[in-house]
């Protein structure tokens, strides 16, 4: 697999840009980009040797209970992966706790003898009319395997069974 690094105008709508054969392209500034129906011809492009990442498989048990029924260390592990990517990684310092977790069900993941994902279901009415899922976060070391995936089926699931099927946001 190789990895074409290209620069293009800014103009460019990079959502549109379409690369064959295996070929991935990070778009950056200042060449000149033309398609040609079938094909896709860029200027100045510089070939660079990459490597497919594994599909990494997990054994993951997931756990989801209401905030009055989580014990101290079950929600400290949710409150640490929490602030770690959302307050730490992403360096976005704000209130990461709020009294919306008071309310909500905790959805949460363990591989590994650690959280490695969570979600938290707010019941309607409390952030909006419907049903709304938030605090969606991922051990950046698990995102790739599809946790994350199995961490918003298990959500959905827990919802439709629970809460009954409606809108949620």
């Amino acid at each position: 697999i190789l990895l074409v690094v290209v620069r293009v105008s800014s103009n460019l709508a990079l959502q549109n840009l379409q690369c064959r054969s295996n070929i991935a392209a990070i778009c950056n500034r200042h060449t000149h980009y033309t398609s040609h129906h079938d094909h896709i011809r860029f200027a100045n492009a510089t070939l660079i040797p990459t490597f497919e990442k594994p599909t990494m498989q997990h054994t993951v048990q997931w756990h989801t209970k209401h905030f009055d029924e989580l014990s101290a260390t079950e929600y400290h592990h949710i409150l640490a992966i929490r602030t770690a990517i959302f307050v730490v990684e992403q360096n976005c310092p704000y209130q990461e706790v709020d009294t919306k977790d008071l309310k909500s069900y905790h959805v949460w993941g363990i591989a590994d003898n650690k959280v490695v994902a969570v979600t938290r279901i707010v019941e309607r009415g409390i952030s909006y009319p419907e049903i709304s899922i938030g605090r969606v976060a991922v051990d950046a070391a698990y995102r790739g395997s599809n946790v994350g995936n199995d961490l918003m089926n298990t959500t959905l699931q827990f919802i439709e069974q629970k809460l009954g099927k409606q809108p949620i946001r």
